[in-house]
């Protein structure tokens, strides 16, 4: 019985000892993401079978991930399967034949602010405009990368009871979403007053066929705010309202157990 959290770990130091530190933190993320995946069902890898993996696809989709985003984390799984085939830890079966495991186009491996500036931007003296792209940015990624449309119509009443639930409006027939709403939110949120029921000063107008375009108008600026920002301050990648949900996904990737209990 192979178990693939000791297997995939043994894999990772042995990449990192050869100095392949790159190839090693992709191998680590996408070890992450099955991981997550098998939470509620630890498989040993011998158990693996064609079902298997189609529902780890259908889970992957379900992430809201893209076609091609999908196909790389299951060429990635291949590659984990075919290291414990050429090790001898399990016999080779055909389990990918429901699935397509070829990423087409390959995506392109995205980048994100670090830590530390991250961490930095927390604690820049900005100008109005800047500071207001600023709290998007941070507001989408702590509320797990909700795009700038569902924070325009953010309501005051969708906070309740120390949650945030709200229903995402950039497709229909979505699920509620529900979050904690914590102290770095309300710190934000507690910035800005407005006339109206949303919680930031995006839509000024209710009820204006304009709507569409305040948000556009107002995103454009933010965008334009934070790129300002990485440009003056030197980052090494310039924040934006885009990157939050996978810059989210990736610092919780990283995150231990040990360091959250």
């Amino acid at each position: 019985m192979t178990d693939f959290a000791t297997f995939a770990q043994k894999i990772i130091d042995e990449l990192t000892k050869e100095g392949r530190k790159h190839t090693a933190e992709t191998r680590k993320y996408s070890a992450n993401r099955l991981l997550m995946f098998m939470a509620n069902k630890p498989t040993p890898m011998d158990k693996w079978d064609e079902l298997f993996v189609k529902d780890y696809e259908t889970w992957l989709k379900a992430q809201g991930l893209s076609a091609s985003t999908t196909a790389y984390y299951l060429s990635q799984l291949c590659v984990f399967y075919k290291q414990a085939v050429k090790r001898g830890n399990i016999q080779e079966q055909d389990i990918f034949r429901l699935v397509n495991k070829t990423p087409s186009p390959k995506p392109a491996v995205q980048q994100f602010p670090s830590i530390a500036e991250l961490r930095y931007l927390q604690t820049l003296n900005l100008n109005k405009s800047q500071d207001f792209a600023r709290d998007m940015f941070l507001f989408s990624l702590y509320a797990r990368g909700m795009n700038y449309v569902d924070m325009a119509y953010l309501k005051k009443s969708n906070v309740k009871d120390g949650m945030l639930t709200y229903i995402s409006h950039t497709s229909d027939n979505n699920p509620a979403v529900t979050i904690k709403w914590d102290k770095a939110m309300q710190q934000i949120a507690d910035k800005y007053t407005s006339d109206t029921e949303y919680m930031f000063p995006i839509i000024t107008k209710e009820g204006n066929a304009d709507e569409t375009e305040q948000i556009k108008r107002s995103r454009h600026n933010a965008v334009y705010n934070l790129r300002s920002i990485g440009k003056q301050y030197k980052f090494s990648v310039s924040p934006t309202i885009a990157m939050t949900k996978d810059l989210w996904r990736k610092i919780m990737d990283e995150v231990s157990v040990s360091e959250v209990i």
